[in-house]
């Protein structure tokens, strides 16, 4: 179910960032609010109110990317093997790292 205030929000939108720092400066200035994961919710001054969307349920989908021209470092490729190995199979798409 979409909703219709956020179109208009983000529509009437100007300003914009591109780190959380930025995003919380803005917000304890008093022009605007943000969305943030609940990690970095945790690690904030109390000076701030918070809450927790009930609808829509929130997602992130993150994917791995890796040069295809270059071999990953033992330590790279040790990582995106554990990631590989702990991400749910019906979401995995080609989980094999050039090299």
């Amino acid at each position: 179910m979409a909703h219709g205030g956020l179109a208009r929000l983000a529509a009437a939108c100007n300003l914009q960032a591109a780190n959380t720092t930025a995003l919380v400066s803005f917000v304890r200035q008093g022009l605007g609010a943000t969305v943030l994961p609940e990690s970095v919710v945790a690690a904030l001054a109390g000076d701030l109110g918070f809450c927790r969307p009930a609808d829509p349920e929130t997602q992130r989908n993150l994917h791995m990317i890796c040069s295809a021209d270059r071999r990953l470092s033992p330590a790279a490729q040790s990582f995106w093997t554990t990631v590989v190995n702990h991400a749910p199979a019906a979401r995995r798409g080609d989980d094999t790292p050039p090299g």
